[in-house]
């Protein structure tokens, strides 16, 4: 996913910009991820890049659930 620059470690890391948050964890059915974006353009330029990639990978068709965020906490 970074075209060979090694592992994700931070935001700067993802293939496009706009990356503010990414949590994931496993779940007895497969995973949890919660990714916070700058712009729902942001994210849809992720989806093009990501899909291709997680059907490559054999996983069923993904369908993201998208919500506004109203507050954000870091630290």
């Amino acid at each position: 996913m970074t075209g060979g620059r090694g592992p994700v470690k931070s935001p700067a890391d993802w293939p496009v910009p706009g990356l503010i948050s990414h949590t994931a964890g496993p779940t007895p059915t497969g995973w949890f991820v919660v990714d916070v974006w700058e712009s729902e353009e942001a994210f849809q330029r992720f989806g093009e890049i990501i899909i291709p990639i997680l059907r490559e990978l054999g996983v069923p068709n993904v369908q993201p659930k998208v919500y506004p965020v109203f507050a954000m906490v870091t630290g």
